[in-house]
């Protein structure tokens, strides 16, 4: 059976009998819901319910720190489902986001490999024709709903091309209540009245809760010039290259509302 799964490593080895990489691997957590990408492909849902499914949602405690890191690989961190104190994680398909608060994780990991354009549809949303803004409901989210309790949130992104599809996006690292001065993934500047779900008007323009975010390939436009600049990049035809680079944030507990954000890094 193979899954979608993430894994946490950790600096001294806690399984003196097994041979590495499993003689310091700390956690596994396997993906659920899945993508129809990743149905298509062949791959298995992580347990969905009862202690199996608890006990792959459950936080993993950084020793020294306040952190308890949660994980959330891509379309699980947008899954929150209605609200019912109590039954969080009868079925983490449906209310992921919330067992995982439940749960008392502070420190949401996203790991992300997307596959379709940066700046073409989303999938998620029939509806939304601009992925950077439905992408506002995860990581961000994490940190501003007042429903859940996650101090941070890292999104990493996988970037590139592999065998004809793309995989694109914006690294970013998010805190909960930061002030201060605010940005935004491209082409989020302001809510667009003719092509964006009116659902998700709250997810457009800046955030102040952005620590850290990626640079695209070219610099924040006009919506028509960043997506010929998506489609180009999907093709293999544009000058331009995705963008490599790292984002890093010290995650202090308790958290500093007033610290320095949107620090956009390097290419």
């Amino acid at each position: 059976m193979a899954y979608d799964q993430t894994f946490l490593w950790g600096p001294r080895t806690v399984h003196p009998r097994l041979a590495p990489p499993l003689a310091n691997l700390i956690a596994v957590n396997r993906k659920v819901p899945l993508t129809s990408f990743e149905t298509a492909l062949g791959f298995a849902p992580g347990p969905r319910s009862g202690r199996a499914a608890v006990a792959n949602l459950r936080p993993v405690s950084l020793p020294g720190t306040g952190a308890r890191l949660g994980f959330a690989t891509s379309l699980p961190a947008f899954v929150y489902g209605a609200r019912r104190p109590g039954h969080e994680c009868d079925d983490v398909a449906r209310t992921y986001m919330r067992c995982l608060s439940r749960l008392g994780a502070n420190v949401v990991i996203q790991a992300d490999a997307n596959d379709g354009m940066w700046t073409g549809p989303d999938g998620r949303d029939a509806a939304e024709r601009w992925q950077p803004l439905a992408w506002v409901g995860s990581a961000w989210r994490a940190v501003s709903d007042p429903a859940v309790r996650f101090t941070y949130a890292v999104n990493p992104f996988l970037v590139g091309n592999l065998a004809d599809t793309p995989f694109d996006g914006q690294s970013a690292i998010f805190e909960r209540g930061r002030r201060g001065s605010a940005c935004h993934y491209v082409g989020n500047a302001s809510f667009q009245a003719a092509g964006d779900d009116p659902a998700l008007r709250s997810f457009a323009g800046p955030k102040p809760e952005f620590l850290a975010l990626a640079p695209w390939a070219v610099p924040d436009g006009p919506r028509p010039a960043l997506r010929s600049a998506g489609a180009a990049l999907a093709a293999g035809s544009s000058p331009r290259r995705y963008v490599q680079t790292a984002v890093i944030a010290d995650l202090p507990f308790p958290r500093d509302p007033v610290r320095p954000g949107c620090v956009v890094a390097g290419r």
